[in-house]
């Protein structure tokens, strides 16, 4: 027989990750760029974690955060934007901590998470899980 106490341990054991384990399920632009066309793209992404610029409003202004990708999503209405040159009517549904929002393709970053991108993603997550305890 299990105490809460026990299953505390194993909800708080879901969330530790290294920066290494992250980089595994590390999905780039490159990678959208490649394969976001294939039927299983929508399905193969879901719960791996992405670098987003979420301050783009000039190139001096950079503060990238790791989002999980929730789903991916089709645009209302007939709505797109271009990506790689095509017409595309996708976004993601991003996770940061208990915050969801949606980000078209062009916005993921290629370059691998920071020690302090990791800390603070790392950090705003545990905060979540001793909310979601409480």
């Amino acid at each position: 027989m299990s105490s809460s106490h026990d299953s505390v341990e194993k909800k708080d054991e879901k969330y530790h990750f290294t920066l290494e384990d992250l980089e595994k399920i590390h999905i780039t632009r490159d990678n959208i760029e490649r394969w976001w066309e294939y039927n299983i793209f929508k399905t193969t992404v879901v719960g791996c974690f992405i670098k987003i610029n979420v301050s783009a409003k000039s190139q001096n202004d950079v503060n990238y955060m790791i989002f999980k990708i929730d789903s991916i999503e089709e645009l209302p209405n007939n709505q797109s934007y271009l990506f790689c040159g095509k017409k595309c009517t996708y976004q993601i549904m991003a996770e940061h901590a208990s915050n969801k929002k949606l980000f078209n393709f062009n916005v993921v970053s290629n370059q691998k998470f920071t020690e302090m991108e990791f800390i603070s993603w790392q950090t705003r997550m545990e905060k979540v899980v001793i909310i979601i305890l409480n």
